[in-house]
């Protein structure tokens, strides 16, 4: 798909939507727990297993280390259905860091989900492949930064290997605009209309819409910046930041409640009086 074939007014407004939605949800901070996944009606199963050493190349080992992000230290989370032969349909692979501070997007399928149109949004099967790993680490005594709470340490989800063709239009859009002459990953912040673009592609609204759907889980993280590398297939690292408290509106700020006709004639006689005393 060219960029020319991509409805870029649709997917910026999508995406100031959906970033909304999770300034919403941060905002509001309520516990909800992720779903069951291996219960009815989904019944997928999971996989954990150590994945030291992730099988990273050389760019996007590099694409880890300059965001800060460990190279070591993970989980690998295998989200798969079971078909009636028997066979592994294995739609989902993901890596999340043992102390809970990156997730690594690895494999998401899901026209391979074999729970058709029933199958759960992938933000409710990452929350629920994060929510495990973290139950694993706790329950074995495992990682010593291993948060008992959730994935508060979480700096930043990482959608490797895209190929979704509306998001690497997105990608190959932005990449073409900037300066010939600046190497490296490009940086996209909220308020530009490319990051509200790329952020209402499949591979943007799914990391908001987790973020504001469990912000107990994520400790009101919300996403600060993306770094694109523009290598094919593109890598996105959605970068997150705690949302800051909003500041208390000051006494004086605060409109007063409008007195009743019965207040405002108790309040006018007690004015007099004082004024008959002076």
């Amino acid at each position: 798909m060219t960029s020319s074939a991509v409805d870029f007014v649709s997917l910026e407004a999508k995406g100031k939507a959906v970033y909304s939605e999770m300034m919403a949800g941060a905002r509001e901070n309520l516990y909800t727990a992720p779903p069951e996944i291996s219960k009815p009606p989904w019944s997928y199963n999971t996989d954990l297993y150590d994945a030291d050493p992730v099988p990273l190349g050389a760019n996007q080992q590099q694409f880890l280390e300059e965001a800060g992000l460990p190279l070591e230290g993970y989980h690998g989370v295998y989200v798969f259905n079971v078909s009636f032969e028997g066979d592994r349909v294995g739609p989902y692979l993901n890596y999340v860091h043992r102390g809970g501070s990156a997730v690594l997007c690895w494999v998401n399928l899901a026209k391979d989900d074999a729970m058709g149109e029933n199958r759960l949004h992938w933000s409710d099967i990452m929350a629920a492949s994060c929510f495990r790993t973290m139950a694993a680490m706790n329950a074995g005594g495992g990682h010593n930064s291993a948060p008992r709470c959730g994935m508060t340490a979480l700096l930043a989800i990482v959608r490797f290997n895209v190929v979704n063709r509306v998001t690497t239009a997105v990608v190959v859009k932005v990449h073409s605009q900037r300066p010939r002459a600046t190497p490296g990953p490009l940086t996209l912040r909220p308020g530009e209309a490319d990051f509200f673009a790329l952020l209402g592609t499949e591979n943007g609204k799914g990391v908001a819409r987790m973020l504001g759907a469990y912000p107990r889980m994520f400790d009101q993280k919300i996403i600060a910046s993306t770094r694109i590398d523009p290598i094919d297939p593109p890598s996105i690292c959605w970068v997150l930041e705690k949302l800051e408290e909003e500041p208390a509106v000051p006494a004086e700020a605060v409109s007063p409640r409008p007195m009743s006709h019965k207040e405002a004639r108790k309040a006018k006689k007690r004015q007099e009086r004082q004024e008959r005393t002076l």
